[in-house]
């Protein structure tokens, strides 16, 4: 394997009409790892930006393990400051940062924007806007990646209907841009979406085994831990379902062991549009918590989509997950083309 990646997953070389996206899911175990995968992540992506053509780097959520420790957002700081001054990056809130109604009198309090100071984002390339100023929970970005430019928006765990509402907004403004939606709880292991309406919410004993009898369980339902938001379903049909242009979904959140650690489903909707909603969340894996695997997408000029799942933190034998969940091939229609 050379510096960017290439030779040990059997793809060929990046190209100069590709280029790559990155996807970090959840990294709240990196904190009890010594060194850090999260720092091993973020290191390996700064030196490879180039060689990989890395235009953008998505954190699908669960930034932290506990959300009001300060000492653990001063690590994430640290580790995303590789990046800093070299490629953009989005960062999506996902239950583990959020103070919830057991540890907090508000319970969607956050120190996210304490490390990440929104200043600092209002004044990034590439910064689109906010649903709320001061916050960066929910926040859009247009961000240049193979000669166009993609629309990404960020949405806080569980998004509230009025969240949902400006995200519509957003989309709706630009039509014409191949859009990416990335929030913390939204596909389940099973590679359906979250869905309170038609399975039972489920926070312990079996997350995998469907029941003999009964309705199937989904674990840890976005919705059951706030009582204000939506879950998977319902931002699908308020907004994926409506808005032809998003072409990717991207979650995390569900903590199952492989092969239940990453899962997929393409929904075409009524106007033939398709959109790819892809889960990664590789915490009950490994002996870190995560082991640093994280996802590269190559986007070609023609929409082929190459994904790979590599972690620069285990050894070279051990870097790419090559089974059909973890490196896969898709098909995108860009707008426009």
């Amino acid at each position: 394997m050379d510096a960017a990646g290439n030779g040990d997953d059997g793809m060929a070389e990046v190209g100069p009409e590709s280029f790559t996206v990155v996807v970090l899911p959840d990294t709240q175990y990196s904190y009890y790892s010594s060194p850090s995968f999260f720092d091993a992540e973020t290191r390996w992506i700064a030196a490879t930006v180039a060689a990989e053509r890395i235009a953008f780097v998505l954190h699908e959520g669960d930034i932290v393990d506990s959300p009001l420790d300060p000492a653990q957002w001063a690590a994430a700081r640290a580790s995303m400051a590789a990046l800093d001054g070299k490629v953009p990056y989005v960062l999506t809130v996902g239950n583990h940062d959020l103070a919830l109604s057991a540890q907090s009198d508000a319970p969607r309090t956050t120190l996210l924007n304490d490390a990440f100071p929104y200043a600092e984002l209002a004044n990034a390339p590439g910064f689109g806007g906010a649903f709320e100023a001061g916050h960066r929970e929910n926040a859009y970005y247009l961000l240049p990646g193979g000669g166009r430019t993609w629309l990404v928006v960020a949405l806080e765990f569980s998004p509230r209907p009025a969240v949902l509402a400006w995200a519509g907004q957003v989309l709706g403004d630009h039509p014409e841009l191949p859009a990416i939606v990335v929030t913390h709880a939204y596909l389940y292991s099973d590679g359906t979406r979250y869905d309170l309406q038609g399975r039972v919410c489920q926070f312990t004993g079996d997350c995998v085994t469907p029941p003999a009898t009964g309705p199937t369980p989904q674990c840890w339902n976005p919705v059951c831990y706030l009582g204000d938001g939506s879950d998977g379903e319902t931002i699908w049909n308020t907004l994926v379902l409506p808005h032809s242009n998003i072409v990717f979904v991207f979650s995390g959140h569900v903590a199952t062991p492989a092969p239940f650690d990453a899962a997929r489903l393409s929904s075409v909707r009524p106007d033939g549009t398709v959109c790819h909603q892809l889960l990664a969340d590789y915490q009950a894996d490994g002996t870190t918590g995560g082991d640093g695997y994280l996802r590269l997408l190559r986007i070609s000029k023609d929409g082929l989509i190459q994904v790979r799942t590599f972690s620069p933190y285990v050894n070279a034998a051990s870097a790419f997950l090559t089974d059909e969940r973890n490196q896969f091939e898709l098909q995108i229609a860009l707008p426009g083309s």
